[in-house]
């Protein structure tokens, strides 16, 4: 919240309130003089968002691996072939054993498709799958389910839906130019990331990627970065 210092600490905030010279296009942005309520409080909250000068990686029409920055020895982001548990849909986590086997790269490749009409957005296509990775509305089943969202590989012809669930926007990472965060359009801007969590179905060797939906902290921005490796 941002509160005003020549006006005694009266509150910036953005009221329901239309600007005249336009129909709904824009809103007014107010300060309240007096004790704010509940109401100003709640219409006096912004989040704030990093600017950074590092200009995001170019990918569109390359294939990738990505591999995460935060943990060690740089795990690769990878598709196997493991189903969710309720439906046909493929997995999508890291490999985080040392030796990575040419079928473990294999699944770690991905398409990078351009989004019409949005130059900061890509669609990554799994080549072992052929099928575009997405952030469907399924919430990740844990202690805080609500937090984070499944990603997943959609194994069909994809709809409209799945295409518009497949969109992330490219961020870039400061003083990395080789680095990006990927968050997901339909979710508005959740941060794709990798938790340490491990998949449950094996020890240790595989990690949870997933869609952080709430406000991101600097760790979710730690787990959030991603090496870009041409393949």
């Amino acid at each position: 919240r941002l509160r005003s210092v020549h006006k005694d600490g009266a509150m910036l905030y953005a009221p329901d309130i239309a600007f005249a010279l336009d129909h709904n296009k824009r809103g007014q942005v107010l300060i309240w003089k007096q004790n704010p309520t509940d109401d100003i409080f709640s219409k006096g909250r912004f989040s704030i968002e990093r600017v950074s000068n590092t200009p995001a990686p170019d990918i569109i029409g390359a294939t990738i691996q990505l591999k995460s920055v935060h943990h060690c020895g740089g795990p690769l982001l990878y598709a196997p072939d493991i189903k969710h548990v309720h439906n046909d849909d493929h997995q999508v986590l890291l490999w985080k054993e040392p030796v990575v086997s040419p079928e473990i790269k294999a699944k770690a490749r991905f398409y990078a498709e351009a989004v019409e009409g949005a130059p900061n957005q890509v669609r990554l296509r799994s080549v072992h799958h052929a099928g575009y990775m997405y952030a469907p509305d399924i919430d990740f089943k844990h202690n805080d389910s609500h937090k984070r969202g499944e990603v997943l590989i959609w194994p069909g012809n994809p709809s409209a839906d799945i295409l518009s669930k497949a969109r992330f926007f490219v961020e870039a990472v400061d003083c990395a130019p080789d680095q990006l965060r990927l968050r997901s359009v339909h979710k508005d801007g959740a941060v794709l990331y990798a938790p340490k969590i491990d998949f449950a179905h094996d020890h240790n060797k595989r990690g949870q990627v997933l869609i952080w939906k709430q406000n991101p902290t600097a760790d979710i921005f730690s787990k959030g970065r991603f090496k870009i490796e041409m393949v």
